[in-house]
């Protein structure tokens, strides 16, 4: 299932597209078509329901935008997906400030 999202200009990869990528030829053919498209229009690419590494590595090296699934983060209250983008974010945009700083 593709869902395709004209205001975000996104095109999301259910996690059908996703599940057995590794295992199956047809499906990364289709999936690597899909995402050179979807970037032929000017569209970002989600693909969702990644669950290991490996897919996540492969989905990376195909040019594929944003992915989201288990690999990244299980499902989780409100409070602790607060703590955890916090720590996401800190590792990813670090205080130019210096460790010192962290409150700046």
């Amino acid at each position: 299932k593709y869902e395709f999202s004209g205001c975000r200009r996104l095109l999301c990869m259910s996690d059908a597209q996703t599940a057995d990528l590794l295992q199956t030829p047809g499906d990364q053919a289709i999936v690597e078509s899909t995402i050179a498209l979807a970037h032929n229009f000017g569209l970002q690419v989600v693909a969702e329901g990644i669950e290991d590494a490996a897919t996540a590595q492969w989905l990376l090296e195909h040019q594929c935008d944003i992915g989201q699934g288990y690999t990244y983060a299980k499902p989780m209250p409100p409070a602790q997906f607060i703590a955890f983008a916090k720590i996401l974010a800190a590792d990813v945009f670090p205080n130019p400030l210096g460790p010192e700083n962290k409150n700046a």
